[in-house]
Order: C-alpha cells, then sequence, then structure tokens
C-alpha cells in the first residue's frame, strides 16, 4: 500500500522521537488520516457515462468531472484510479464488463481505452473519484495527511488520561489545548487546497468541456449517476 506521508513526517510534526512514536503504530494512523484526506478533499461517481463516440474505433472517452483524483495513496493518476465498464445493454447492469485502460489525464477528466469498444457496446461508464479544485503540489497533500495523522496519535493518548488528578492534597486538571492546534493545521490546509480553482484554456476537446472549471453549469449531467460526498 502507498502512503501520502512517512512515520518520519508525522513524528518531526509532533517534536517527538521514533520511541515514543514507533513506525508500525504511526502507519496505522497515517492509513486513517490519508482515507480521510481523500473524503474530504474528493467527490465519487459510480457509473457515470463517459462522453465520447463509440464507433469501434475511438478510444477517447471524458468524464463529467476533469480533475480525476488518486485513490490508491500513490500521488499519480493512472488507470489504477479508475474503473470503465462497457454495457451491451445499456439498462442490464450484469452485462458490463470492465475494459482496459491505456492512459489517464488529471486535468482533463481523458481517459483513453487500450482499445475501441466492440461493436455491440451500448454504453461507457466509469467510477471514479475527483477533485472539484485544481491539486497544485502533492506536499500539500502530504503536510495535511502528516498533521491529521498527529492528531489521532496524540487523540488516542489523550482519551487515556483522566481529566484530573488527585494526589493526597494535591489536585490538578490536566488539560492539553494545544493538541487540538494539529487538527486546526489540517483544516487549514484542506482549504487550502479546495481553493485553489483553475480555469482550462484553448484546447481540442468536445464542446461541453470548453467552459469554466468546475463549475457544473457546463456540464450535462447524466441521470445514471450516483454522485456521493460532493464538495460544494
Amino acid at each position: 500500500m502507498s502512503y501520502y506521508c512517512t512515520p518520519e513526517e508525522v513524528r518531526m510534526r509532533l517534536k517527538i522521537k521514533e520511541q515514543d512514536g514507533q513506525d508500525r503504530h504511526m502507519i496505522t494512523f497515517i492509513t486513517d488520516a490519508q482515507m480521510q484526506v481523500l473524503k474530504d478533499l474528493t467527490g465519487y461517481r459510480v457509473d457515470e457515462e463517459l462522453y465520447g463516440t463509440i464507433d469501434g474505433t475511438n478510444v477517447y472517452f471524458y468524464t463529467d468531472k476533469q480533475f480525476i483524483a488518486d485513490r490508491n495513496f500513490d500521488m499519480t493518476v493512472d488507470g489504477n484510479d479508475v474503473i470503465v465498464y462497457l454495457w451491451t445493454d445499456a439498462s442490464d447492469p450484469s452485462t458490463k464488463s470492465t475494459a482496459t485502460i491505456s492512459a489517464v489525464s488529471r486535468t482533463m477528466g481523458q481517459i483513453t481505452l487500450a482499445s475501441a469498444p466492440p461493436g455491440g457496446t451500448a454504453k461507457i461508464t466509469c467510477d471514479y473519484r475527483f477533485y472539484n479544485s485544481y491539486l497544485e503540489a502533492w506536499s500539500d497533500v502530504t503536510m495535511a495527511t502528516a498533521y491529521l495523522a498527529g492528531y489521532f496519535w496524540i487523540l488516542r493518548d489523550r482519551l487515556l488520561l483522566p481529566d484530573s488528578v488527585k494526589i493526597g492534597s494535591l489536585h490538578w486538571r490536566i488539560s492539553f489545548p494545544q493538541w487540538r492546534e494539529l487538527h486546526t493545521e489540517y483544516m487549514r490546509i484542506i482549504s487550502k487546497i479546495r481553493g485553489k480553482m483553475i480555469v482550462h484554456g484553448e484546447m481540442s476537446l468536445p464542446e461541453r468541456m470548453a467552459g469554466s472549471i468546475p463549475d457544473s453549469k457546463y456540464f450535462v449531467s447524466s441521470v445514471d449517476t450516483i454522485d456521493e460526498e460532493t464538495r460544494t
């Protein structure tokens, strides 16, 4: 499995040594954190009908959302991040089969199939995650993951501590307001990533893709699409 950050990057932000936060423990928190990062930065499309001509020769098809997301945490958007289905009956899911993908453009929403869909293909659909804004640098994702993993690490230990301690005549309350700053910084970075919008210039694409990105008014939505976790 790939990871958006390393245990050392988490320890650096917590200012702890390896013996205090071992790799095997940190990996668990990183795994949880990057799943949350993916959910916070992306929406999810299931069985979205792709744009493109099915004529036995065309291999180029386009998603409705153009910023295709990395969903396997290897910081690369390719055929491993999308699933394309060929349907022989447009109304019967049992007739769909997976297609082989040769290339994916994460900024154009273009999916290139290894071969043109065969005759008898009624429609082509895709399952994928998408960013609503342009992801400019993976370093921002790494930082966000490290801060959130650190927050999860602190939270685990914080929940084991009592609210107050009393020994004889000594009585004091335990408070660690600083650890909340880890989550605050995480949200700041997520907001920063979400705010980086981009507009495509002129390019040789279908007419429906010529407008601003990612304003949905420029798209025709498929009635068969299930759209989950969409961020506005």
